[in-house]
């Protein structure tokens, strides 16, 4: 038979300094968040720089005007 005992074991508890990760995670999220929005802005921006600087170029394929991108240049 099996018998459970109680040991007397000192009790651990942890000392975390809450000022310390409160910055820590507040600059964590604005990192994701800065990083996201700069690809948000990117993305959007995208159509418009692309003709500007002659990355893409209007073809007319089967009756309809679409637009090639060159992944040379777009690289």
């Amino acid at each position: 038979m099996i018998t459970a005992t109680q040991i007397d074991t000192p009790a651990l508890k942890a000392n975390y300094n809450l000022g310390y990760v409160w910055v820590i995670s507040i600059v964590a999220a604005m990192g994701g968040l800065l990083f996201g929005w700069d690809w948000v802005v990117i993305g959007g921006a995208k159509a418009f720089f692309e003709p500007f600087f002659g990355i893409t170029k209007d073809v007319i394929i089967a009756g309809n005007a679409t637009l090639i991108t060159d992944e040379n240049l777009s690289g």
